[in-house]
């Protein structure tokens, strides 16, 4: 019993910290301690934000080497988004799954996933990622997105049941904090955060604070100020200027 409580404290322990990270090195640093205390070797994880173009919108960091580690930097290709097994799963809004190198899992994939997914875990075999857990990830404004923990040693998914739901609530409150920290992150090349560019385009599309409140699921003071801090940086006064001159030096796009 003792023991339970001991890694249900380390469970919170690490949720905690990782809704209160900062930077996305506190991510990175709080999924790998994550990664580790769950008897894991290595991490990875992906995301892209919903229409984005080219590599803006996608983000990736994991602490994986050689060519596994190189296949992260395509993973926001055409052909990755219609093959990668993981993407698949996370725009299916499937569960988390468990799996190993032989191609069993914790639950049958759809027909239309499963021949990527076994093509998929056999070459992670090859590459000596032998078992673990891949989970989707949800958020608002995110086409899709995936945190997986592998381990060298090959096992029975259901040796992984234990630990999918933890795992699961803490993916989600790295996602929260990502969320956080990329709203407020100036895009390569413009001045303007993700969450100010957000509210301007939709306010070039007409949206009153309060509807865009609704659709950014934050308060219509924070819309206000986000707008009246694009218009500060921009250096025009009221939002339709902000919109015009947002859109002509291609700061959004409608």
């Amino acid at each position: 019993m003792r023991t339970l409580e001991r890694r249900f404290a380390d469970d919170w322990s690490d949720c905690e910290r990782a809704m209160r990270a900062g930077s996305h090195q506190d991510i990175q640093d709080i999924l790998k301690r994550f990664t580790s205390r769950m008897g894991f070797r290595n991490f990875g994880f992906a995301s892209r934000r919903a229409e984005s173009e080219g590599d803006a919108g996608y983000t990736n960091f994991h602490d994986f080497v050689g060519e596994w580690a190189d296949s992260y930097r395509h993973l926001h290709t055409p052909h990755a988004e219609q093959n990668d097994p993981r993407i698949l799963q996370a725009r299916a809004w499937l569960p988390p799954v468990a799996w190993n190198s032989l191609g069993a899992s914790s639950y049958a994939l759809p027909s239309g996933i499963h021949l990527h997914a076994k093509r998929k875990l056999m070459l992670a075999g090859e590459f000596g990622l032998h078992s673990g857990i891949t989970i989707p990830m949800r958020a608002p404004g995110i086409d899709w997105a995936f945190v997986t923990l592998t381990a060298p040693h090959r096992c029975s998914p259901r040796e992984y049941a234990e630990i999918l739901p933890s795992a699961t609530y803490f993916a989600a409150c790295l996602q929260v904090s990502l969320q956080r920290i990329e709203a407020d992150v100036p895009h390569p090349g413009s001045p303007l955060s993700l969450r100010e560019r957000e509210c301007l385009r939709w306010s070039a599309l007409g949206k009153t604070s309060w509807e865009i409140s609704m659709i950014q699921s934050i308060s219509e003071r924070t819309v206000n100020f986000h707008l009246q801090r694009v218009s500060a940086k921009l250096g025009v006064k009221g939002r339709r200027a902000a919109v015009a001159l947002a859109l002509a030096r291609g700061l959004i796009t409608l």
